[in-house]
């Protein structure tokens, strides 16, 4: 059974809250005053703010909601989290697309907190807002903080992801070192589509053994891989070896038919391909070799 303190506590929570939401003559976040933010601020008290981060921490109420950026914005102008609290208004905007509502406010993170907001904007500038140059500054100035070790952002290792950044800006010489030096870094507990990554701008810089040793220690490791089959057939149609290449293809095809492919529910991932782009493929090669 909960205690009393902790009853009194909630009870106190939502009292200040439906003030939040009503009080202070219905007034909004922008109208009210330095003498409002002191009555919010003595109303709430120090375990009221901290609970009130705990919901909007655990997206209670639901992210997005209005209630739920209005507890946001009650807190940055209470200054408490100021950082984190515009990096998590920010969320729900990039989850459904309005990035230009979303990136102001991951901006004002970032000159808030540099270093403490550059784990999550670092990465979503490159997977999301698709911003290579920019992507590659953020990584870089993040793994500047910690030289000499290896450096995660949104779990991902920065070499990894400095990799994939220079590899959309076609900058693949520098992105082999990157990704060279996270296979050494992790050992056995690198990606293995690492080495397809890696395997890819090998290809694109002209050097193709180089490019098919890594797709071959790709399907050693992991014969299911069928962006691993498209590119190494790739690799082979340049050779003008039209046959196998279309073998390559075809199995790569029925991977991708079995679920066989990389994907993220938020995002379309680099540099693998899909049923329709292999299928054209396909159709493009065995036009060679008529």
């Amino acid at each position: 059974m909960k205690s009393l303190k902790y009853i009194r506590k909630n009870v106190a929570f939502i009292v200040v809250a439906f003030f939040l939401q009503f009080g202070c003559a219905q007034k909004t976040i922008k109208q009210k005053t330095a003498s409002d933010w002191s009555k919010v601020r003595e109303r709430l008290g120090v375990e009221g703010i901290m609970l009130m981060q705990e919901d909007v921490n655990k997206k209670r109420p639901y992210q997005g909601s209005l209630l739920h950026q209005s507890r946001c914005d009650t807190l940055i102008a209470l200054g408490h989290n100021v950082s984190d609290n515009y990096q998590e208004k920010s969320t729900p905007y990039t989850k459904i697309g309005d990035y230009h509502i979303a990136y102001p406010f991951l901006e004002k993170a970032y000159q808030l907190d540099p270093e403490g907001s550059l784990y999550y904007y670092s990465w979503l500038t490159l997977y999301y807002y698709r911003d290579y140059e920019r992507a590659f500054a953020l990584l870089t100035e993040y793994d500047d903080y910690t030289p000499g070790k290896a450096t995660y952002a949104w779990g991902e290792n920065v070499n990894f992801l400095k990799g994939l950044a220079l590899r959309q800006m076609k900058r693949y010489t520098e992105a082999i070192v990157e990704f060279s030096t996270y296979i050494k870094d992790e050992g056995h507990r690198v990606d293995i589509y690492t080495f397809v990554y890696r395997g890819i701008c090998h290809f694109h810089s002209g050097d193709s053994a180089f490019a098919l040793k890594d797709f071959d220690y790709t399907l050693e490791k992991y014969e299911s891989c069928s962006a691993a089959y498209f590119w190494k057939a790739e690799v082979l149609a340049q050779k003008q070896e039209y046959k196998e290449a279309i073998r390559l293809l075809e199995i790569a095809l029925d991977l991708v038919k079995k679920g066989h492919i990389k994907t993220d529910p938020y995002m379309e991932l680099f540099d693998m391909p899909n049923q329709m782009q292999i299928e054209d493929r396909i159709k493009e090669i065995e036009g060679f070799t008529h």
